[in-house]
């Protein structure tokens, strides 16, 4: 099933699958670690999950996880939403197969998008659904979009992939981010490891990293390296619950260059906050 973009059909898909939020749904909240989600036995009738790679640690969820969670679908007759966001580039190690290839009673939905191997302008979404659904998902579908968005760019992507374009583009940006990760990481360890210890992963556009020094010179550092021209999400922004201070790294868009000065930058904004407090 196609959609404008992967956010209209979560959205769509919640709406049948159980009331929104806003209509009086519970949302339950999961833990993460470095395995991906941790499992517990929710009375919930529908899971969310970044399995591939968690938005934005970049865990990936391993396979006995992946079992359990399935399993836990069956017991309670629930659905499960894979969402393969910022997955397509994996840099070491073979590909990692989605959860939907284990799923053997309809209990998963594999939600994707071309906004990150294509661009963002591109809203162009999809889903597998089991088959009793299709029915439905067509009606709710044609209900908020009766005609049909991005025909043209539907022909054109579907042409770009059947002519093997497509595999060679995704080939091609996988060797230049994937350097660029490399470099980045290799940077960061050499230049910033007493400031950050970077989540392991080989895959993603982003770089998810622990603070190492005291949590009450967090927002001082981060004030510093804006001072310096460099900015970085603070990763509280992605929690529901306080943490320990960590930051989330944006690499892809720079060259090798470009990367060593930022994190230099960094290294040099740390020194700043350390001459202030000597002073």
């Amino acid at each position: 099933m196609l959609f404008s973009g992967s956010m209209q059909g979560i959205t769509l898909l919640f709406q049948l699958l159980l009331a929104a939020a806003a209509c009086g749904a519970e949302v339950i909240p999961a833990e993460v670690d470095v395995h991906g989600i941790r499992l517990s036995d929710w009375n919930a009738r529908l899971v969310l999950v970044t399995p591939s790679r968690q938005y934005p640690t970049g865990a990936v969820l391993t396979l006995e996880r992946r079992r359990q969670l399935l399993d836990w679908a069956e017991r309670h007759q629930a659905v499960i939403l894979e969402d393969d966001y910022d997955s397509e580039f994996r840099f070491g190690g073979r590909p990692i197969e989605p959860l939907k290839t284990l799923d053997t009673r309809e209990r998963v939905i594999y939600i994707g998008s071309f906004s990150k191997t294509m661009f963002a302008g591109l809203r162009l979404g999809y889903a597998i659904v089991p088959q009793s659904l299709v029915d439905a998902v067509l009606r709710a579908k044609t209900l908020y979009e009766p005609l049909t968005t991005g025909l043209l760019e539907q022909r054109a992507l579907a042409r770009f992939m059947a002519r093997g374009d497509y595999g060679r583009h995704l080939r091609r940006l996988t060797r230049i981010y994937g350097a660029r990760h490399r470099h980045f990481c290799t940077r960061m360890q050499e230049m910033a490891g007493h400031l950050f210890s970077l989540m392991p992963g080989d895959s993603g556009l982003h770089v998810y990293a622990y603070w190492l020094q005291p949590p009450e010179a967090f927002a001082a550092f981060t004030a510093a390296a804006a001072a310096r021209g460099v900015t970085f999400r603070d990763a509280s922004g992605y929690r529901i619950q306080p943490g320990p201070p960590a930051a989330f790294f944006s690499y892809a868009r720079w060259d090798e260059r470009q990367l060593e000065e930022g994190v230099d930058r960094l290294a040099a904004a740390w020194e700043d906050i350390r001459q202030c407090m000597d002073g």
